[in-house]
């Protein structure tokens, strides 16, 4: 069975994605840092292009909406970074035993 353009690129879209997921569940991104955002950016670009392909346009709108809200994320990441303002780091509450 030999896989299609749209395929490999619908595989290599949600590849990316999966990629920043795991980066943030391990602690690796945070969803605050442009980095994350600029994944995602990329990712739901090259999906909602291969929901087009393909079309399946429920999941058009979905990667759309992602695509939207990954850029403008991006570009408040962005805008605080060049005003010096460093993101707020979670601060893990200890348990009492």
């Amino acid at each position: 069975m030999e896989l299609t353009k749209a395929e490999v690129l619908g595989a290599a879209g949600a590849f990316i994605l999966l990629v920043g997921f795991v980066a943030n569940q391990l602690g690796k991104w945070r969803a605050e840092e442009p980095e994350y955002d600029l994944i995602n950016l990329f990712a739901s670009g090259i999906l909602a292009y291969y929901a087009y392909q393909i079309h399946s346009f429920v999941f058009l709108f979905v990667f759309v909406i992602w695509f939207a809200f990954s850029f403008k994320d991006l570009v408040v990441d962005i805008t605080r970074r060049s005003e010096g303002v460093k993101p707020k780091r979670k601060v893990k509450k200890k348990r009492k035993r």
